[in-house]
């Protein structure tokens, strides 16, 4: 599921992101315990039992180490749309 992204790079990735959409990002944790799907524009994650999608152009990934320790950056208002804050 992506690159990780380390140090400096994630968060100029971060600012970028946050310039382009106006948006603060919040992190959420997501479990790769269970299927999760991509397309070219989007993936697909289980957060507390539920699939979500998220698109690639908005969002941040980051997959961790496995289990439950990966994180999306996904812009506020699409959190908040979503019910995962």
């Amino acid at each position: 599921m992506g690159s990780r992204r380390g140090g400096t790079n994630a968060q100029q990735y971060s600012s970028h992101l946050q310039e382009l959409h106006g948006s603060e990002l919040v992190p959420i944790n997501y479990d790769t315990r269970m299927a999760t799907y991509d397309t070219d524009l989007a993936w697909c994650v289980r957060i507390a039992g539920h699939m979500y999608w998220f698109p690639k152009s908005n969002c941040k990934f980051d997959t961790g180490t496995g289990g439950t320790d990966n994180v999306v950056m996904v812009p506020e208002w699409l959190a908040v749309e979503k019910g995962l804050v």
